[in-house]
């Protein structure tokens, strides 16, 4: 596979060039399409959803779930109703579930309610519940024990849902409940490190150095599972010393610096 393996195994979207795909493959259509959305071009995102969840290829679905998932607005999960029409296939669908708050969007949450009803009462719907409560947080403070979390109906999560958009824009993008912001994210980015020095812990978020990455279009210096030392915490100042705040307003998502309209 190439540049996609190397995509599947990065923390982020980097850039990325062509190496041994065959031409006119999934692989090299998947790569041109990146390539293209980091220059702002999102005028394929349609193609682009055709050609990564046909494949046959489990590394380009799941890259091109976590590319869709970086690049899409709110209206763009229409695209993935046809991926949607098999829904016993629980690996393909586990591609959406992994990286679906990383699309930063709240109105994916019907679709995700529609999911977690098709599998009630099974450990698929505890999963989806977890994701849920990450986005909705309905369950205790602290927390539920893993696999505590199949205890939620649909309706109940849903009742928490329309609490949520009685008080919120679902016009923004959000993540953890609150609206994004660049700067929001840059202050977890360094507590999160902090909290890990100290407790001599590796960095545990997959998400939070992901996010920024792909919004910005610059590499965070902390990776998932990286020890944090003082180097790394001098690294991390530099690397938001750097990012254009200025240019990134809040509820807004945005690829590599573009605006996701």
């Amino acid at each position: 596979m190439g540049t996609v393996q190397e995509l599947y195994e990065s923390f982020w979207l980097k850039e990325i060039q062509h190496n041994d795909e065959q031409y006119d493959s999934d692989a090299y259509w998947l790569i041109e399409y990146l390539m293209a959305f980091q220059k702002g071009d999102f005028s394929g995102k349609g193609d682009f959803v055709n050609c990564f969840t046909k494949s046959k290829q489990r590394e380009v679905l799941s890259v091109g779930m976590r590319i869709f998932m970086a690049v899409c607005n709110h209206d763009d999960f229409e695209l993935l109703m046809n991926f949607f029409e098999n829904p016993d296939d629980y690996d393909d669908f586990r591609t959406f579930l992994v990286s679906v708050t990383e699309s930063l969007s709240y109105q994916s949450i019907p679709y995700l309610l529609a999911l977690h009803d098709l599998w009630s009462d099974t450990v698929i719907a505890g999963e989806i519940a977890f994701i849920l409560n990450g986005m909705l947080h309905f369950a205790p403070p602290d927390g539920l024990p893993e696999g505590k979390y199949g205890q939620y109906t649909t309706e109940q999560i849903g009742e928490a849902f329309l609490a949520f958009r009685e008080n919120h824009d679902l016009d923004s993008y959000y993540y953890d409940g609150r609206e994004m912001f660049l700067g929001d994210f840059t202050k977890r980015l360094m507590q999160t490190a902090i909290y890990c020095m100290t407790n001599n812990e590796p960095f545990y978020s997959a998400e939070i150095p992901s996010i920024l990455s792909n919004n910005t279009g610059i590499a965070c210096p902390v990776r998932p599972d990286e020890l944090v030392g003082e180097e790394k915490i001098g690294a991390i100042l530099d690397y938001i010393d750097q990012l254009p705040k200025e240019t990134y307003q809040r509820g807004c998502k945005y690829f590599y610096g573009h605006l996701i309209e």
